[in-house]
């Protein structure tokens, strides 16, 4: 049978709820679905076993499963394996406790043939694990009218008007062999926005499905709340996005964004993590505290980023009653 996309899921921990994800892809309304399962053997719960209790329970389900088997992989090395073996002619990359609507695939499948697009993507909820909704993508993003150039996405994306979440997004899968775009192996935190940012400066069409299809769920637990020198991977994942651009030769708008919006962002939200978590004496005995700092003063005041940009004065300027404001002013 052939295959119009193949959806890549890894699963590392996720025992209460790769099976409502896996549920959520079997119920979908669009035909010609293969389902890849990167599964890292090193999951320390019952993962492994709520994978075959749901596939067992859709075993008369058309739609294709394969269960890769890694062992102690990071998000990026799990995805690109699973791109790898992806026969379909779009990919869509999901996690483990995350789910989507019945008709988001075929939705966005339809618009990507419609209007050939490279990349395509919808509105996504970010939700609480029962399922109330804490924001919607309308509270702070946009969507698109009509089709644009990868280049036009490009901005808007690093500007906050758009966004695109992993699990979010379609992608044309000969459009990324073409261009030799995978995640990057070395980083796990900022890999899908490095993705991203990689796509849309390649791609000659994007557009949307104006509608939010899926939902990124936030539970206690989740493996990107747990705060680690390994976040450092955040802004790492930046800055070889800007190099990447340079590289390619984006033009001067693309890499001011770059420098004083998307750059300085993340090495805020790093470093107040690591001072949140008592890492910021580690951090700065393993990295060069003034690097960072240096990207973080160019940080530009947008009204979009009035929050970010008052935390960012009060970090640089050191006040020992910073935390207080900040956490005020993130709520």
């Amino acid at each position: 049978m052939s295959c119009e996309v193949s959806v890549i899921v890894p699963a590392f921990n996720v025992e209460a709820y790769i099976g409502n994800t896996l549920r959520s892809i079997f119920r979908q309304t669009l035909k010609k679905v293969e389902l890849i399962i990167v599964y890292d053997e090193s999951s320390s719960d019952n993962t492994m076993n709520e994978i075959s209790r749901t596939i067992n329970y859709y075993k008369d389900s058309e739609i294709n499963v394969r269960i890769i088997k890694v062992k102690e992989a990071n998000v990026s090395i799990s995805r690109n394996m699973g791109l790898k073996m992806a026969r379909g002619k779009y990919v869509f990359f999901f996690d483990g406790d995350d789910y989507i609507d019945k008709y988001c695939l075929e939705k966005l499948y339809t618009t990507a043939r419609g209007y050939g697009a490279d990349v395509t993507f919808c509105g996504f909820d970010v939700v609480y694990e029962n399922g109330k909704i804490l924001e919607r993508y309308s509270d702070r993003f946009e969507y698109l009218d009509h089709p644009v150039d990868g280049i036009k996405a490009l901005k808007l994306f690093l500007s906050n008007r758009i966004w695109l979440w992993t699990g979010s997004v379609l992608y044309r899968r000969d459009f990324l062999k073409d261009n030799k775009i995978v995640y990057d192996p070395r980083f796990s935190y900022g890999e899908d926005q490095l993705f991203n940012i990689m796509c849309l400066f390649n791609a000659k069409i994007v557009y949307c499905v104006r509608k939010s299809l899926s939902y990124y769920v936030q539970r206690k637990n989740s493996l990107t709340k747990k705060i680690t020198l390994k976040n450092i991977d955040y802004p790492l994942a930046m800055l070889e996005a800007y190099r990447y651009l340079e590289l390619h030769g984006a033009d001067t708008e693309v890499l001011n964004y770059m420098e004083n919006y998307r750059m300085p962002l993340s090495v805020l939200y790093t470093l107040i993590s690591f001072k949140l978590n008592g890492l910021y004496n580690e951090f700065k005995e393993k990295y060069d505290e003034e690097f960072f700092l240096n990207h973080l003063r160019k940080l530009r005041f947008s009204p979009k980023i009035i929050k970010e940009y008052v935390a960012a004065k009060l970090f640089l300027l050191g006040l020992d009653f910073f935390f207080i404001i900040y956490r005020r002013l993130k709520h």
